[in-house]
């Protein structure tokens, strides 16, 4: 009796376990959960892309700040240069101011000065007008006021003395024949005769001998609006042991002598604008010193305004 056998490979296909479809489903299902694996990951992708941006909101927040912060820098500009100026001006006008003092104290205490101190006075300044400058006086008279300033006389020390336009006392540039020591002197010739006023159109201070023309007056400062002047005076009739001063006045009387002198100078900056949206009692003092109100109300250019003040004996018409 034969026995029946299988074949092998009937055999192989009959063992249990996944059969071809089913594996063909697997493989499909790990397909798929890769896609989504990767559509996932783009997903994340993206939100993070879109994180990084700004909305429009935070742009308009940023250009506040930004405005803020220029405005605030532009400010802090213009208030550093206009403190810059306002020293600048405060400098300009310190440094014109003493050097306005000092000049006028020096060269007003000249005035009367005799190279005899034993020649009398009338003798020594009689009565003298004509000069180009303008300056006119009255016998024993060695100041007198002139317009927008004044104008004094006096005898050169020696031969050498000039003036400061470096002229001597003839108007030469060479110097004149020797003078002795303590000798009197023709006052028609050897005589210093000068004149000081302020040029309110230029606001300069000028200085003019006695043989040039107003109009040709030498600069001595720049930057002076004004100047108010008060006189010493005292009686003319008085001996030269009993002169002396009574009151100070702005217009000496003809029978009055000038023998002192106050002077209050009102400067303004060079530069403008320095004192705008600011308060100054430069006028008001002005005013009470007894300067013309008009030569100061003006001041629409902002220029800073100061004031500066001397006085001056005048001891060569002393005792």
């Amino acid at each position: 009796m034969q026995s029946r056998q299988m074949p092998m490979e009937s055999s192989l296909c009959a063992w249990p376990g996944p059969s071809r479809q089913a594996n063909v489903w697997m493989a499909r299902k790990l397909r798929i959960q890769e896609v989504m694996s990767v559509h996932s990951n783009s997903a994340r992708c993206s939100e993070s892309h879109g994180q990084r941006g700004i909305s429009l909101v935070e742009l308009m927040v940023s250009m506040a700040i930004g405005l803020f912060i220029i405005l605030a820098v532009t400010q802090i500009f213009i208030n550093t240069g206009g403190h810059y100026r306002f020293r600048q001006g405060q400098s300009e006008n310190l440094i014109t101011g003493r050097y306005t003092l000092e000049m006028l104290e020096a060269q007003m205490a000249k005035a009367g000065y005799r190279r005899d101190p034993s020649q009398d006075t009338a003798e020594a300044f009689p009565a003298a007008a004509g000069y180009a400058n303008g300056c006119a006086f009255d016998v024993r008279e060695a100041i007198a006021t002139a317009d927008h300033g004044l104008c004094i006389r006096y005898q050169p020390y020696d031969a050498q003395e000039v003036d400061f336009a470096g002229k001597y006392y003839n108007g030469g540039s060479m110097a004149p024949s020797a003078l002795g020591a303590y000798t009197a002197a023709d006052p028609s010739t050897v005589m210093f005769v000068e004149r000081y006023y302020v040029d309110e159109a230029t606001q300069e201070l000028r200085w003019v001998p006695k043989n040039v023309a107003l109009a040709s007056g030498t600069v001595l400062a720049d930057g002076v609006r004004s100047i108010h002047f008060e006189f010493g005076v005292g009686p003319a009739s008085d001996s030269e042991a009993q002169r002396s001063i009574q009151e100070f006045t702005t217009a000496p009387e003809a029978n009055e002598s000038i023998r002192a002198l106050r002077y209050t100078v009102l400067l303004e900056s060079p530069t403008g604008r320095v004192s705008v949206g600011m308060e100054s009692s430069a006028c008001d003092q002005w005013t009470e010193a007894g300067g013309d109100e008009e030569l100061c109300s003006d001041n629409s250019a902002g220029k800073l305004l100061q004031l500066a003040s001397g006085a001056v004996m005048l001891r060569n018409l002393m005792p």
